[in-house]
């Protein structure tokens, strides 16, 4: 429920409905104390729409404006070393899966293209070819991810310097 003080500043406001103003105008009529607090408030408002908002000067402004265009500070932004890291351990990841596919491939002169992860010829210890040969498709997945993190890295370098060429 309203009060009494707040449909007058609606009624003042011309924010009231059409049945609130007629009430208050009744009430108004009828009530010589609600006509006086009626009085008060138009002319306390007569009075604010007199006065002039005060504005700030233009070197607050300025400043204001300075600070939100401000660069973030060193500890706000990420550390770029992170990234980096990150970035070298899938490119060294994605090294050694191609060192292990390169090293695996048949290389004679026949026909037949053959990809044996079988790892025979190479030094490495049982443990870790044994390993390979039981997730082969695992390490298949990685190899196919690897790449297209690759090929989205090449995008985006050349996407961002497609103004050079």
């Amino acid at each position: 429920m309203k009060s009494l003080e707040e449909k007058m500043w609606d009624y003042i406001d011309g924010l009231s409905t059409q049945q609130e103003r007629e009430e208050l105008e009744n009430l108004l009529s009828q009530n010589p104390l609600a006509k006086q607090k009626f009085e008060e408030l138009s002319a306390l408002n007569f009075d604010f729409n007199d006065l002039e908002l005060e504005e700030p000067s233009m070197s607050f402004s300025a400043n204001i404006m300075r600070e939100i265009n401000a660069p973030l500070s060193k500890q706000a932004s990420i550390d770029k070393r992170i990234i980096y890291a990150i970035g070298g351990l899938f490119g060294l990841g994605m090294l050694a899966c191609l060192l292990v596919v390169v090293l695996s491939v048949e290389w004679s002169n026949s026909s037949n293209f053959s990809l044996d992860f079988n790892l025979p010829q190479l030094s490495l210890s049982s443990a870790i070819s044994t390993f390979i040969q039981k997730y082969q498709y695992l390490f298949y997945g990685f190899l196919i991810f690897d790449l297209a993190v690759l090929l989205k890295f090449i995008d985006v370098y050349l996407n961002r310097h497609k103004q050079n060429y």
